[in-house]
Formats: C-alpha cells, sequence, structure tokens
C-alpha cells in the first residue's frame, strides 16, 4: 500500500521542505511579518495630521482603513479558493481576485454612504464607521457568490459547492459574531480597570481579573471551539473534503483559535496592574504546553496510554510499564500533568479537532482516545489484549513491512498519504525509546506501538507550530506596538483603548517582555521533548511540510496572521474628523 500518483508526484517537493531550514522560515515570516506590517500599519494612521485629534477623513479611508480590508480580502479570497471544492476546469483565479478587490471597493462605497449623508463629524462617526467591515464584507461575499458558482462549475458540480459555500459561510458569520463579542469583553475588562465599576482594593481587583481572564479561556474558548466543531461536522456530512484539504481547514481553525485565545487574553493581561495575576496566566500557560506538546509527545507515555495506564500508576510506580528511564522524570510528569490541568475544563466538553487512526488490529478490539490542548486523537482498532495472539499479529505485521521495500512508490493507494510515511519512518527508525521498558524490546510489540506514536506526534508537531508562532508574535506586538506608536503622530489619535498621549509605564514592558521570555523558553523546551531519530522528525516535518506545499494555502495561512494580528494591540482610532 504506497502513494497515489498525485501524492507520489508532490512528495519530492515535500521531502525537500522537511528541514528545519523550513520550519525557521516558517516561524519567522509568522512572526515578524504582522509585527512589521502591522507596526507600520499603526504608525502611519495620522501621517496627515489634522490636528486637535482630528484624523483626515481621506487619508482614513483610502489608506488606514483599507489596509484592514486588503489584508483581509486577500486572506478570505485565499481560503475560498483553498476550501471551495475544485472544478473540473480548474479554479478561475480572476474570480479570487475579484474578490479581493471587492472588499476595500465596498468598504470604500460604504464611507462615500456616510459622507453623503453628514455623519462623518457627527457624535455617531465611531459607531458608524466600526459597521464598515462586517457591512463591506457580507457585501462583497454574497454579491460574488453567484459569479463563483455560475462562472467555474457546471450544472453537475454547482450543487456540492452550494453546500460548502453556506457552510464556509455559517462558520465565517459565528466567528465574526465571536469577534466582536471578544471586544465588547475586551472593553468590559478595560472599564472595570478604570474604575467604572466602583474602586475596589488590590487584592478584589486582583481575584475578579484573573477569574475574567480564566472565565474567558475556559468558558468563552471551548464555545467559539463548539462553532468550528459544528462547522467541521456539516462539512463532513454536507460536503466532504478530501484528506488533505480537510487536513488544511483543522490547521487554519487552530490558528483561528489561537488568535482568539492569545490576542485577546494577552491583551487583558497588558491592561491589568496585577503581578500575581500576569505571573498566574504566564506560568499556567507555559506549564499547560510544555505537558501538552512537549512531555506527553513521549512515545513511551503514549503507549502507556495506549494501554490504558494512568498516570497516577506512573507516578506511584506501582504499574510494571515505565515510560522513562528515570523515576524522578515520570514524578515529574504527573506533577507537571497536574499543574497544567489546573482549572481547565474536563476533555470532552473542550476538544475541538478530532483525528482518528486505524490500529488495524484484526480481532479483538475495542477504541480509545489521546487527548492533548483541544485535540482528541480516537484510535480504533486497538487490541483488547496484548498477550500472546496480539503479539503473534504484532511480529506477522512487522516481517511483513519490512518485506515491502518500495513502500512509498507502490501503486495500492488504499492507505492515505499520513499512514505511509508513518510506516516508513517505523522501518528506518532506530526506536531508542524501547530501551525505556522491557515489554517495549519485544520487535513485533514495538513496531505496533511505534506505527501509532509515529502519527501522534506528527498531529502533535503541526498543532503546535500553529499554537507557537501566535504566541510569539503576540509578545513582540505587545512589546513594540506602544513605542512605535508614541513616536509619530499616531500617538494624537490612536487613544480609545490605551492613551498614548502619555509615557509608557514599567508594567506594559514587564508584561510582554515576560510572555516573550517564557514563549522562547517553551519553544525550545517543547522541541527538545519532541525531538526524536531523523525518521521520527522526518515523518513529523514532512507533515508539516505537507501542508504548506501549496503557495495560496501559505500565503493564507500568514494573511491570516497579519490581519487578526493587527487586532491585537486594540488601539481603536477616534474616529473625528473635520465637519
Amino acid at each position: 500500500m504506497g502513494l497515489t500518483a498525485e501524492e507520489q508526484t508532490a512528495y519530492p517537493s515535500i521531502a525537500a521542505k522537511a528541514n528545519s531550514s523550513f520550519l525557521t522560515v516558517i516561524l519567522l515570516i509568522g512572526t515578524l511579518s504582522p509585527v512589521i506590517l502591522n507596526n507600520l500599519w499603526l504608525m502611519t494612521a495620522n501621517v496627515v495630521n489634522e490636528g486637535d485629534g482630528h484624523q483626515h477623513f481621506w487619508w482614513y479611508t483610502l489608506v488606514f482603513d483599507n489596509y484592514f480590508m486588503i489584508v483581509k480580502g486577500l486572506m478570505f479570497s485565499a481560503f475560498f479558493y483553498a476550501f471551495l471544492p475544485e472544478p473540473a476546469k480548474g479554479h478561475r483565479k480572476w474570480l479570487y481576485w475579484l474578490l479581493a478587490i471587492m472588499w476595500p471597493l465596498f468598504s470604500f462605497l460604504i464611507h462615500m454612504l456616510w459622507l453623503a449623508v453628514n455623519t462623518v463629524g457627527s457624535d455617531d462617526a465611531w459607531g458608524l464607521m466600526k459597521l464598515n467591515f462586517p457591512v463591506g464584507a457580507s457585501a462583497a461575499v454574497f454579491a460574488w457568490m453567484p459569479l463563483c458558482l455560475y462562472g467555474q462549475y457546471s450544472r453537475e458540480e454547482r450543487f456540492f459547492a452550494t453546500k460548502r459555500f453556506v457552510v464556509i459561510i455559517v462558520i465565517l458569520v459565528a466567528d465574526l459574531i465571536f469577534i466582536s463579542s471578544s471586544h465588547l469583553v475586551l472593553l468590559l475588562f478595560k472599564a472595570f480597570g478604570d474604575g467604572e465599576f466602583g474602586a475596589p482594593d488590590p487584592l478584589v481587583r486582583a481575584i475578579v481579573e484573573l477569574a475574567f481572564l480564566l472565565g474567558f479561556m475556559q468558558v468563552y474558548m471551548p464555545l467559539l471551539g463548539k462553532v468550528w466543531q459544528i462547522g467541521l461536522l456539516l462539512f463532513d456530512t454536507l460536503a466532504p473534503m478530501k484528506d488533505l484539504q480537510r487536513q488544511r481547514m483543522l490547521y487554519f481553525a487552530t490558528v483561528i483559535l489561537d488568535m482568539h485565545r492569545y490576542m485577546y487574553v494577552r491583551e487583558m493581561m497588558y491592561m491589568t496592574e496585577s503581578v500575581p495575576v500576569v505571573i498566574c496566566m504566564v506560568f499556567k500557560d507555559f506549564v499547560y504546553d510544555v505537558y501538552h506538546f512537549g512531555m506527553s509527545s513521549s512515545p513511551a507515555l503514549q503507549s502507556a496510554e495506549l494501554m490504558g495506564i494512568p498516570t497516577w500508576k506512573l507516578f506511584l510506580g506501582v504499574s510494571e510499564v515505565r515510560v522513562a528511564s528515570s523515576r524522578a522524570y515520570e514524578i515529574c510528569i504527573f506533577i507537571v500533568k497536574m499543574l497544567g490541568d489546573f482549572l481547565e475544563l474536563p476533555y470532552f466538553l473542550t476538544s475541538v479537532f478530532t483525528w482518528t487512526i486505524d490500529c488495524g488490529y484484526p480481532k479483538q478490539t475495542h477504541s480509545t482516545s489521546f487527548c492533548f490542548a483541544e485535540t482528541k486523537v480516537t484510535l480504533v482498532n486497538v487490541p483488547s489484549d496484548f498477550g500472546a495472539e496480539f503479539k503473534e499479529w504484532a511480529y506477522k505485521t512487522a516481517k511483513d513491512r519490512q518485506q515491502n521495500r518500495f513502500i512509498l512508490q507502490s501503486e495500492d493507494a488504499h492507505s492515505s498519504f499520513d499512514t505511509v510515511i508513518a510506516r516508513d519512518a517505523v522501518e528506518k527508525s532506530n526506536g531508542e525509546w524501547r530501551q525505556v521498558w522491557e515489554g517495549f524490546r519485544d520487535p513485533g510489540r514495538f513496531s505496533f506501538y511505534q506505527f501509532m506514536t509515529v502519527q501522534l506526534g506528527g498531529i502533535m508537531f503541526c498543532r503546535y507550530r500553529a499554537r507557537i508562532i501566535i504566541k510569539i508574535a503576540s509578545s513582540v506586538m505587545l512589546l513594540a506596538a506602544g513605542t512605535l506608536t508614541r513616536l509619530t503622530p499616531s500617538k494624537d489619535v490612536l487613544n480609545r483603548v490605551h492613551d498614548h498621549s502619555q509615557p509608557r509605564e514599567l508594567m506594559q514592558w514587564i508584561v510582554p517582555a515576560a510572555m516573550l521570555f517564557f514563549d522562547v523558553l517553551e519553544l525550545v523546551l517543547v522541541q527538545c521533548l519532541q525531538d526524536g531519530d531523523a525518521a521520527t522528525m522526518g515523518y513529523k516535518m514532512k507533515r508539516f511540510a505537507r501542508l504548506f506545499n501549496d503557495p495560496i494555502f501559505l500565503g493564507m495561512v500568514m494573511s491570516c496572521h497579519v490581519c487578526c494580528n493587527s487586532d491585537l494591540y486594540i488601539t481603536f482610532a477616534n474616529l473625528k474628523f473635520r465637519p
């Protein structure tokens, strides 16, 4: 069982990108492009200075506000290109360029409407102009919809394409509602900090702020996650995607969710004056990610969970299974897990992204799940008994795989790309981790566990790359934006949330600097914990490189980083214009 002809054609390009240099390039582009572009955007908000806190209407309309609409338009045109079904005659790219142009065009026309009805210089200008994005975006998409469906799909293809289009719209509208409500939550947090609800003593204020932050992460974010979970279910039910397209949708959804999580939580942390609150939140996120993406990536630990061994038994040392050569490290795993899960909701409430791995055992089986962060991986056809019958089957399966020397080139394409390259990685792996417990030293049994854990490790690896890029970019943006804005005339107009007319406070340096320090430390630790032999790391990198082998998808994700990050350091111009 090997790759399809299409996958074999793409494989050389994927293999060429499966290296640390490509990972570094994606990390640098994902973190630096939003910081550079969005800071330049903020710094040019008041280039045409009207004085007295007023902005120049035409500069705002044609440049400042249109920047956001241009970036957003490019992202969503690429989004539709990536996730609408491919027509039999191929996508007509001019249609997607048209959509990208329609976003800023419709926004400009709405500005003209406000100008025509003499509301630009009124007290209602701020509220009205905040409607430009949702109204302009919605009008552009719905005006473009018939052009897309009738301009590139045949009669036979149109119904399926319409279903896919409608599901995409449902998800985007729900996400837009959450963005708007996130702004309200953030402004409410600011109002509390400014004393608009009274002036509580520092301890009460710190407790309320901590509850606010935890509530946002533990209640609000799971609700947003359910929107994407329902959306993915609708895709699978009404308009199913091919394997690679679905994986890219999952990756994009993780980017959106983590953008929400870290944009608004870190913005609120930036506003707080309580050092203990900041320490608690930074430490909690750090420990949580180190466990879920680092420690739990251990193949030995995953194998123990696959066998149904509870973590507490490893902690007490009452299980014959070992997951590390050091008892101290096994105890550390349990402690960090407890800290990482502290105040976290149960997995069945927070799991959004679901994967399925077929263990392939043909006899008495059951299903089990492996959970990390908000991801649930269901393993089906797991042996109910790992005794002699399983050992015999595992030994025979491993022997059969070794005899297949051309596993990547086989023309029998019944397995997914990930399954095929996982098998290839297992055959080439030195499997050093088998030494931690004698039960792993049986070749057949070990080959079975390794085949499962290699795939689990690949899913975790790709999921983490999305998160750490967002975390580092948010830290750098918060560290730089306040100072750079204060160096330009923008400080006179970008004051609705942060007062840039006043010097930057020490706490506003400490918070993002602490975030950045722990983000970099976390990246180093997780990379070390995820590291494996060359074959296993090769599988993880190929899985990641496959996602970005399409330059349009790469451009879409990077533009998503830019446009979403522009909402991180929420400035909100005062929007005062001369009548």
